[in-house]
């Protein structure tokens, strides 16, 4: 049951983030602004990643406050994490989502952040960094550009995956 749950949490993850940037690149082209392509780019990353490719969550209650503890991939590209961070970040502003099921949470990494704004945001937190690594399978057939270098460089990670041969930009892109 708890496996079912967990694929079902990372299945509307994904959802929510490709109608995120979805929203965000109607808006962006409407406005004309010169952050499309990179919204285009976190698109089509989501697109490759799909639902498999996103975190899994553990809760937990810690000082009377409701944390989510992601998990990391080893296999996943670096940067990934910062970059659903953006789409979460951005969705906190569209006006369109539902008000039922689960609200966006502000997350936080372990790492000290200067001037953090934590208070604005709520009583929940998910917080990366955390060191819990993600027991699941490494997503199969994604661009060589979305694994993390060191990790598909071993011999026996190669034989876990089969990388698919089209071509994907690695870009960075702060919102």
């Amino acid at each position: 049951m708890r496996c079912d749950t967990m694929v079902l949490t990372r299945q509307q993850r994904f959802k929510r983030r490709l109608k995120s940037v979805g929203w965000i690149i109607l808006y962006e082209k409407a406005t004309q602004s010169n952050d499309l392509p990179a919204w285009q780019w976190h698109e089509e990353l989501l697109l490759h990643l799909g639902a498999d490719g996103m975190s899994s969550d553990e809760s937990d209650i810690e000082e009377f406050l409701i944390v989510f503890t992601a998990k990391e991939h080893e296999w996943r590209h670096p940067d990934v994490a910062h970059c659903m961070d953006n789409i979460d970040q951005q969705r906190l502003g569209i006006p369109v989502f539902d008000p039922r099921g689960s609200r966006p949470v502000r997350r936080l990494r372990i790492e000290p952040i200067p001037n953090s704004n934590a208070d604005d945001c709520g009583d929940e937190f998910r917080i990366r960094g955390s060191g819990l690594v993600s027991t699941r399978p490494p997503a199969d057939g994604l661009p060589r550009a979305c694994y993390n270098p060191e990790w598909i460089s071993q011999p026996k990670n190669k034989l876990l995956v089969k990388v698919s041969e089209e071509e994907f930009r690695w870009i960075k892109w702060t919102a």
